[in-house]
């Protein structure tokens, strides 16, 4: 079975053999700078006996690499390069078009030696090195610079195709603002004259994939001539514009909303929402703008104002993040203003109120030395406001503590390490669509320290930190850890401490069946009572009533079959199917008399709807549950209905 997923940037010649041979059914590749009249090569895997592979000379683990005079037959007999030749082709075959390279198989890497920590899963994040080989920002490509950028933005239906040469498709195009060429241009990491680099035409896509307006992304270099490498731009855009109504259902609560929404205003890239919504806390009126180019390219501007039945929120950010790995500058600004009635649930229902006033924001610069051997490190500077207060609400029944008022504001310092190790999944979270996934370790660490010299209410020692990293199996399977600790030292005593597992496990069946396992726990100490951690219907026990038990402590274990049709109705919605399993419990000390805090189960199964064609859903959920050891005030069935972004 073909691999659903492809390494970046490898130079595994093994694996781009494969790759080229199945993607183009013909043993060809360009060479770079061939002598005239040799037009193509040919990668071939050596029958010969002989030491190993990895041990051989001739640079790429042992391939054979032959010329072809004239145009290539696979009948034609390969003529063996010479060795000094060889090492000429191998230089230049590192600038062949690695961005449509798609790598059936991962290197095998030996450890790199990691960092001690004091949580154990944390020093095996460290330790355990780069998944694969990676290569610095700066590569040497003989002089090669980038030509022409041709840029093709296609439509939201491609009419050329017979099967969406259709009326109804043609008026949706023709309804549809196509997204501006300039706005995909800016978005690139190359220009038009830079100097040539493969790896910044895969960031490149990346890059493009995150924008929601947009559904397919291809970037191909063609073949180098006379020193330039012209660069092909592909886009598809999605449709944009959502007037209509939704609704959804999950742990027994209904929810329903109407909008007005444009995720990409006259193809400008600019979002636009203007939305009302009812759930089983509020009702509310909000009104919000996103640009991801405001005054320049990369400069994020966010504002957003909400007018809910009991109080009202605000919101505005700027900032230019650190958008690409080899980005050296990032600085922003963001500050959000919250005020509601906070409900307090037991069981699935409302036991108490009481009334919250949020205010959070930050002010930051961050600085970076770029990508150096295939890693990232960047600091960040800025400063905080955290601050929360509480009041009892006339409405509530006083059965719930209220919670401490805290006002804190500190200067923090940030540290961020990626590895440029980045993958390309095929349907994992989605149907038919590219998912982009970091293997490569990733780690975070933030110190603060507030102080009442700055306005804090106290003194404390603010952290947080964090480690993440993907561990490839085998050719298919896929296992994705993370760790974050995050809370307070006040003195001797700790405040809103709070350390969170994530493992995820994929393991493909074939091409369309999928086994997906996740295990999430949280262990929390001296929490706040507004920080109690809560698990039902609404957050993975699908079974269950929203918010059915409580605590300081909380495990959540999933287990789904994936199957992924090739079904495509109307060519607007890719249709997948899952069964699943959901394992967990919340419990310990959270401030109530909690009675329900065994372990719960449900079993179910699920219809997939992947919406291909809009960009303001991923999938449609459509679930029926079954709690396995059913307390007698939950149903013997709940549905579930919910967009999530992922399967």
């Amino acid at each position: 079975m073909r691999s659903p997923w492809r390494k970046e940037n490898s130079l595994d010649q093994r694996a781009i053999f494969r790759s080229w041979r199945d993607r183009h059914h013909q043993p060809q590749a360009f060479v770079p700078n061939a002598p005239h009249g040799w037009e193509g090569t040919q990668l071939r895997e050596p029958q010969f006996e002989g030491p190993p592979a990895a041990e051989r000379p001739g640079g790429y683990g042992g391939i054979d690499l032959c010329l072809f005079p004239g145009p290539l037959s696979t009948k034609a007999d390969p003529i063996p390069i010479p060795t000094g030749f060889r090492e000429g082709i191998d230089d230049d075959l590192r600038t062949a078009d690695l961005a449509s390279i798609r790598a059936d198989t991962p290197r095998n890497e030996p450890p790199r030696a990691g960092v001690a920590a004091c949580l154990v899963l944390l020093l095996v994040a460290l330790c355990c090195g780069p998944v694969g080989a990676a290569q610095s920002g700066a590569t040497e490509h003989h002089g090669l610079r980038v030509g022409k950028i041709r840029i093709q933005n296609g439509d939201v239906f491609d009419t050329d195709r017979a099967d969406e040469n259709r009326m109804l498709y043609r008026l949706a195009n023709r309804w549809h603002y196509r997204t501006r060429r300039g706005v995909i241009r800016e978005a690139l990491l190359f220009d038009e004259g830079d100097p040539f680099d493969p790896r910044l035409l895969e960031e490149s896509a990346r890059l493009l994939r995150t924008y929601r307006f947009l559904g397919d992304v291809q970037i191909d270099a063609a073949p180098p001539r006379d020193g330039v490498v012209d660069v092909d731009v592909r886009t598809r855009d999605v449709w944009s514009l959502n007037p209509g109504a939704s609704f959804g259902r999950n742990g027994g609560g209904n929810s329903y909303g109407f909008e007005l929404q444009e995720l990409n205003l006259l193809g400008r890239g600019i979002e636009l929402d203007i939305d009302y919504s009812s759930d089983v806390d509020r009702d509310g009126v909000s009104l919000q703008t996103l640009n991801p180019h405001a005054f320049g390219a990369h400069n994020e501007l966010e504002l957003f104002y909400g007018d809910n039945s009991d109080g009202n929120r605000w919101r505005a950010r700027f900032e230019r993040p650190f958008y690409a790995l080899d980005v050296r500058r990032a600085f922003g600004f963001d500050l959000d203003d919250l005020s509601q009635r906070a409900n307090v649930y037991q069981r699935g229902e409302i036991v108490d109120q009481y009334l919250q006033e949020q205010r959070t924001g930050r002010a930051w610069l961050g600085t970076s030395a770029g990508l150096v051997d295939g890693w990232v490190s960047r600091w960040s500077v800025g400063l905080a406001i955290d601050r929360h207060r509480f009041q009892t609400d006339p409405l509530g029944t006083g059965a719930a503590p209220l919670p401490a008022d805290r006002d804190l504001r500190y200067p923090f310092l940030q540290l961020e390490t990626i590895e440029d190790d980045y993958r390309v999944w095929e349907n994992r979270n989605q149907i038919g669509r590219s998912e982009d996934v970091l293997l490569g370790t990733q780690l975070n660490l933030m110190l603060g320290w507030a102080s009442p010299s700055l306005g804090s209410d106290r003194e404390a020692l603010i952290y947080r930190l964090g480690a993440k990293r993907g561990f490839p199996i085998d050719h298919e399977k896929t296992l994705l850890l993370g760790i974050d600790l995050s809370g307070r030292r006040e003195g001797r005593r700790g405040a809103d401490e709070l350390l969170h597992l994530d493992a995820q496990y994929f393991h493909p069946l074939s091409e369309r069946n999928l086994v997906f396992s996740r295990l999430q726990a949280d262990l929390g100490r001296a929490l706040s009572f507004d920080q109690r951690l809560l698990l039902g219907g609404d957050n993975g026990l699908r079974g269950f009533p929203l918010r059915y038990q409580g605590g300081d402590k909380r495990v959540l274990y999933t287990l789904e079959h994936r199957y992924f049709s090739n079904w495509y109705p109307f060519r607007l919605f890719r249709v997948g199917a899952a069964a699943f399993l959901d394992v967990g419990r919340a419990w310990g000390d959270d401030g109530l008399a909690n009675d329900e805090d065994r372990w719960l189960s449900n079993v179910g199964v699920g219809l997939r709807l992947g919406n291909t064609r809009s960009a303001l859903g991923s999938v449609v959920h459509i679930d029926l549950a079954a709690p396995l050891n059913r307390p007698s005030d939950v149903d013997s069935l709940q549905l579930v209905v919910e967009v999530r972004r992922a399967f």
